[in-house]
């Protein structure tokens, strides 16, 4: 019983269909896309860059969150019993 091949251009004997090259040629423009598109990303605002800056060197702010109106306590929102 043959097997019938799906249509398309073959070139006989050589087991190639061009998938890989297809795929080399997807990856290579994928690639230089995503690379296009990183370079035009914007540089953050320098007051967002001071906040790092401040972050980095002195720590977080040190706020106590519970004292705020509407928080709970972690212990209280845990609570089981």
């Amino acid at each position: 019983m043959p097997q019938k091949l799906a249509e398309g251009v073959y070139v006989v004997g050589s087991g190639n269909t061009g998938s890989a090259i297809t795929m080399g040629i997807f990856g290579v423009a994928y690639m230089a896309i995503v690379a296009a598109l990183t370079m035009s990303l914007k540089l953050p605002h320098a007051s967002a860059v001071s906040e790092y800056e401040s972050y980095v060197t002195q720590g977080p702010r040190k706020t106590d969150l519970s004292s705020l109106p509407g928080n709970v306590n972690h212990y209280v929102a845990l609570k089981t019993d």
